[in-house]
């Protein structure tokens, strides 16, 4: 079992554009399948390599490459050596207020870098700007404070001047209250594993069927189905991980029907099947669990030297 892990991640200060902005480094293990509702990622392999699972697709990084994450979009990542580790950079989208058109979400796309591309100059640009972020971030020299105003206000405009910005229809504007939403997802979250439909839903909180299959996807940005989908997905991840279970046992003990329907789902969001990726966990090293992460200092000797070869400080500061 791994120790509990003590770092938190760094919190940057709104610097007047509502940039709600955490980075951190991270040591990459088994898959943690999660979403952000208002939160975009840039994640950057520093060492090592892994396969990222994104809006289904799924791509093999290496030292240097990096994916940006919009909201709502399922993602995961699994090492494929040891000591994988990346940087990322979470911001909410409330930053990008007024740069898309009303009623929608600033969309960059699905974009990678990977060994094809790693060298193009946008992408050189990212990498070098949320490691000035978080170089600035540790620094206590007198004018870190302004660097770190500096670099964190550069993050998205590199986004939009390099990474073709568009408009997306946002669909989460309706009439449930948060409680409301939240005790749909605290329910969904306690019956993953039985036969949930709409309508044990709506008897659960008094509302029509209709009414709240389009006031779910509009709380939660996903519709029943797939919001139920994700959170039985991640239930069976740490199944595969972390028991002896049989397949067809994590399958129904997860809520789906049979193990055909569980390999289809599995396999259509990672791009490899259960009993593939149980055996590329099994042995290995693990997180403490599927939600856990296993962050590093950032003084760590590795890792500043590899901020410090992406960074463009002495350029900007």
């Amino acid at each position: 079992m791994q120790p509990k892990n003590s770092i938190e991640p760094m919190k940057i200060p709104d610097r007047g554009r509502h940039l709600d902005m955490e980075v951190f480094i991270n040591r990459i293990l088994n898959y943690r399948y999660h979403w952000h509702e208002t939160k975009y990622e840039v994640t950057t392999v520093l060492r090592g390599r892994a396969i990222y699972s994104r809006g289904g697709e799924a791509v093999e990084l290496g030292e240097d490459d990096l994916v940006v994450i919009e909201p709502l979009m399922g993602h995961a990542s699994l090492a494929l050596e040891k000591g994988t580790l990346t940087m990322t950079a979470y911001f909410d989208m409330a930053a990008t207020a007024g740069l898309a058109e009303a009623g929608s979400i600033l969309s960059f796309g699905i974009y990678r870098c990977d060994g094809t591309n790693r060298h193009e100059e946008r992408f050189r640009l990212l990498r070098a700007t949320v490691a000035d972020i978080i170089l600035s971030a540790i620094d206590t020299s007198p004018l870190a404070r302004d660097a770190l105003a500096c670099h964190s206000g550069l993050l998205l405009p590199v986004l939009m001047a390099h990474f073709e910005p568009t408009s997306r229809p946002d669909s989460r504007r309706g009439e449930l209250s948060p409680i409301s939403a939240s005790a749909i997802v605290d329910f969904l979250e306690a019956h993953y594993m039985d036969k949930v439909s709409l309508e044990a839903l709506a008897s659960y909180t008094g509302y029509n069927r209709t009414y709240l299959s389009t006031f779910f996807k509009t709380n939660t940005g996903l519709n029943f189905h797939d919001y139920l989908t994700r959170i039985r997905l991640k239930h069976s991840l740490s199944d595969l991980a972390y028991t002896d279970k049989q397949m067809t046992a994590i399958a129904l003990d997860n809520g789906f029907s049979d193990l055909k329907t569980f390999t289809v789902v599995f396999k259509s969001n990672f791009h490899t099947t259960p009993s593939a990726y149980r055996q590329t966990v099994q042995g290995v090293e693990k997180a403490e669990s599927v939600d856990s992460r296993i962050l590093l200092d950032p003084h760590d000797p590795f890792v500043l030297a590899k901020l410090s070869s992406y960074s463009q400080r002495g350029l900007v500061s």
